[in-house]
């Protein structure tokens, strides 16, 4: 009975536990989906204030296209005569039955003087110097719509061309403002401030709204005043330079964003600085998120108490004891498969690798051979020439000694380079570099590929000879691939520093999906004929099992590098000194 007690006890204290990390979870996620809401709230509002304004310019445009086929118009142009068209009674018209409610019409001619305005009485002003859009239009006619900046406001411009048959005469410009658009967005319970950049001021000399937040003009007179005191409050330059989504004004009442408004030139004009207000927003879908999330995981979590408390009333059962000893058996046999497996592994990684150096050894010899073989040929002919005396066979001699000295010198590197370390010991990491360089060097010369060997020499305590196998399985990495892929220039560079060996190539590098695969056993890139897939795995044995240290491996980008790309293979070593110190300890 006590037993029960005491796993009840367990289960209601992990079922608390569990309740306040569901939470911990829920909270996360529920932060994270109210975020995306958010997101996507202020590209809707973005979405719908950059449609209501391509629908105001398409309006715009569409009404000037229709005015400016009128014959009284056209004839204005033609005779340069502005009593002949009544452009306010048009505009009065258009206001009464349309949603304009402040449409202007300006008529210019061809010449680039204004022979009327809708708003105003002025006429015969020569306009082109201030107004570079409609000079621009004067070389090039044609239907525009822009946003623009003038001496009363920051409006929507539709200009078209106007034509007596196939001969222009002139202009038709028609300006509509921001404050309808305004009103289309209140019924999306959006609002929003429309602001001339601050450049614009000195240029705003009649403004129309005669608001101003700064230096920044108001452009939508209807604009909510509860909404221009929090732009002052918060700072026109802190909501235009604002890098995120959205933001929330610390009031926590209103989702904030912008985007900016563009000119004929494709350069920013001014700003829609857009609000809405965070009751609006529906966040209902996320409560019930919310809620189903936390009953999932606290069902996961009951279920597994549950089979918690399944498994430990059955721990001092018979058959979980029959079970241990079962998988006590199976571990000590799979431990003991696994040093064999290891042990056929090593061999044939060395098997690898004496192929290798087999080929490294022929490459070093064919031109000693060769050598000999046009030695042998020049003795016969300087025999038949009788030209063989004390000197000549002293200087053939010398000369084919040092041949075959360095042939019997290859084959000793050779041996040397397969022979079994018993005992680890303190050596030079730079010499064993050298000594297995100095095996492929012919190869490496033959196929165009630079090795430079750079840093200051440093002393490590370990297995000679398996380091040098590490090298030259990476150095024959290295020079398959730069081969393979017919690398211009390829070059591989060996740098010590710190402890650590640097091998970089300048090759293509490794796939980001397979560069973690690369030390498993059995795995590699190249065709089964030329690769075990072993190479790699062995040396990260070798120096991180067998003498203490690091086998990583990283691509290079350019910007790491100033002369080579590719792959870099570190070997992190710990030194004599280190090891010592560790065993010590």
């Amino acid at each position: 009975m006590n037993f029960k007690k005491s796993v009840i006890f367990i289960l209601l204290v992990g079922i608390g536990a569990i309740y306040f990390m569901s939470n911990l979870i829920v909270d996360d996620r529920v932060e994270a989906l109210l975020r995306q809401k958010y997101i996507n709230s202020s590209e809707t509002m973005k979405n719908s204030a950059k449609l209501h304004t391509a629908e105001k310019m398409d309006a715009t445009l569409a009404l000037a296209i229709a005015i400016s086929h009128k014959e009284e118009l056209i004839k204005a142009l033609r005779e340069n005569n502005y009593k002949l068209v009544d452009l306010k009674s048009i505009s009065d018209m258009i206001k009464k039955h349309t949603k304009f409610k402040t449409p202007w019409f300006h008529l210019v001619s061809k010449d680039g003087v204004s022979i009327l305005k809708s708003w105003m009485e002025r006429k015969g002003e020569y306009i082109l110097g201030f107004r570079r859009d409609l000079a621009k239009l004067m070389k090039e006619p044609k239907v525009t719509t822009t946003i623009s900046v003038g001496k009363f406001n920051m409006t929507f411009k539709a200009i078209v061309p106007v034509y007596d048959g196939q001969k222009f005469i002139g202009l038709f410009e028609v300006i509509t403002n921001f404050d309808s658009v305004a009103e289309s967005l209140k019924n999306k319970n959006i609002d929003f401030v429309v602001l001339a950049d601050k450049r614009y001021k000195k240029q705003l000399t009649k403004p129309y709204s005669k608001l101003f937040i700064e230096d920044y003009y108001v452009a939508n007179s209807n604009a909510n005043k509860e909404f221009l005191k929090l732009v002052e409050k918060i700072g026109v330059d802190n909501f235009i330079k604002n890098k995120e989504d959205y933001f929330i004004h610390k009031d926590e009442k209103h989702l904030l964003t912008n985007y900016n408004l563009l000119d004929i030139d494709g350069n920013t004009i001014g700003y829609f600085l857009l609000f809405k207000s965070l009751e609006s927003i529906d966040t209902t879908d996320i409560s019930n998120k919310k809620n189903l999330l936390f009953f999932i995981l606290l069902a996961i979590f009951i279920v597994f108490f549950g089979i918690l408390y399944y498994f430990y009333n059955r721990a001092y059962s018979n058959k979980i004891l029959q079970l241990n000893s079962e998988l006590e058996e199976r571990v000590k046999k799979e431990v003991e498969e696994n040093r064999l497996k290891d042990g056929l592994v090593l061999q044939q990684s060395k098997l690898a690798s004496m192929g290798e150096m087999i080929g490294a050894i022929a490459h070093q010899w064919r031109q000693p051979l060769n050598a000999l073989s046009i030695s042998i040929q020049n003795l016969e002919y300087a025999y038949e020439d009788n030209l063989v005396d004390k000197e000549y066979l002293d200087k053939y001699t010398s000369k084919n000694l040092k041949t075959i000295n360095f042939m019997s010198n290859t084959i000793d590197d050779f041996r040397n380079f397969f022979r079994v370390d018993k005992e680890k010991e303190g050596f030079s990491v730079k010499e064993a570099i050298l000594g297995t360089i100095s095996l492929q060097e012919a190869q490496l010369k033959n196929n165009g590929i630079s090795l430079e060997v750079m840093g200051d020499d440093f002393i490590v305590n370990g297995f000679y000879n398996e380091f040098q196998q590490v090298i030259l399985n990476i150095i024959s990495n290295s020079k398959d691939v730069l081969l393979d892929n017919n690398i211009k220039e390829p070059e591989i560079k060996i740098i010590l520093e710190d402890n650590k060996i640097l091998i970089k190539d300048n090759g293509p590098g490794i796939n980001k999906d397979i560069i973690n695969k690369v030390f498993e056993p059995y795995f590699t890139t190249k065709d089964k004929d030329k690769g075990t897939g072993m190479g790699l795995y062995m040396s990260k044995m070798i120096i991180e099992d067998n003498m203490g240290g690091k086998l990583l491996v990283s691509n290079i980008q350019k910007s790491d590098l100033n002369d080579c790309y590719g792959v870099m293979f570190t070997i992190e070593m710990p030194t004599k000194e280190q090891r010592e110190e560790d065993e010590k300890l």
